[in-house]
């Protein structure tokens, strides 16, 4: 008996890169449900007060009036690998949340990672931007603004550039270098313990372009007596390789068999699965 239930995850993943092998992913928040490469995560220190709700053209994230320290963050379930450029428009309605745009390193997401984004300080409304390679290492930039902005972070080789954009002229607002493994990308909303207030923040489109993505989305647990075959469409001149885990808290990843490459046709895996095990899968390319 064989069970194909990777088949549509392995595939949906493939279909999001272009003939030219680059992963691109874009989404006009134009609905009232995430898309499915969303994972929302929401702070539950005070319950309801914070939430995000979509109205068929505009992503919001919201703050109620009390709630002090918490955020909202939407993570892709890919992570972006090589070069690649991220932009998101945005603005922020009231208030004085930090709310914008991040990336996280997939291996150490608390400690290397940056951002650019709306903030508040002594000096008003600001854009701020940050780099941290690793704890108590984060420097950044900060610019007065408080307008509808399109926010950048773009990566080329080791360097990470922070930008934002007004009336199509782009201004720096912080750089880095040394973060060059997998990142996830996050829209997020965060609130500093010294603030009350209500807020509010509205994002309307997201394009990224990559040299490469990891699907992250966790597979559905297997629990067969045989075996499970999976299958997806190989690109000529990529190389793929599977790769499974024993559990996703916490994700030690394994390669499972050789590297493929790609000819142009289906390529499938099988693998022979004990009974009592389960397994969760995933196709790297390169």
């Amino acid at each position: 008996m064989y069970s194909r239930c990777i088949l549509a995850l392995v595939v949906t993943m493939l279909l999001c890169h272009s003939a030219l092998g680059d992963f691109t992913f874009s989404d006009d928040f134009n609905g009232t449900e995430l898309d499915p490469f969303w994972n929302p995560v929401v702070s539950n220190t005070y319950g309801d007060a914070y939430n995000y709700y979509l109205d068929n053209s505009n992503l919001h994230f919201t703050k109620q009036s009390g709630a002090s320290s918490g955020w909202i963050e939407l993570e892709s379930w890919f992570a972006l690998t090589g070069d690649f450029t991220i932009e998101l428009d945005g603005q922020r309605q009231n208030g004085t949340t930090a709310c914008g745009l991040r990336v996280r390193s997939v291996d150490n997401p608390s400690s290397r990672r940056a951002a650019v984004h709306f903030a508040h300080n002594a000096n008003g409304n600001i854009i701020y931007g940050y780099t941290c390679v690793g704890p108590g290492t984060c420097h950044g930039g900060q610019s007065p603004y408080d307008s509808p902005t399109t926010f950048r972070i773009e990566r080329r080789g080791a360097e990470i550039n922070l930008l934002h954009e007004l009336n199509g002229v782009w201004s720096p607002a912080g750089s880095g270098t040394g973060l060059t493994e997998a990142m996830q990308v996050e829209i997020f909303m965060a609130q500093e313990p010294a603030g009350t207030t209500t807020a509010h923040c509205l994002f309307d489109r997201i394009t990224v372009e990559s040299d490469g993505m990891i699907d992250l989305r966790p597979a559905a647990e297997l629990e067969i007596s045989t075996a499970v075959e999976f299958c997806w469409f190989g690109q000529i001149g990529l190389t793929y390789q599977v790769q499974r885990a024993s559990s996703l808290y916490p994700t030690i990843w394994e390669n499972f068999g050789s590297t493929v490459a790609g000819t142009g046709a289906q390529i499938c895996r099988f693998d022979s699965t004990p009974s009592d095990e389960a397994w969760f899968y995933r196709v790297v390319q390169y």
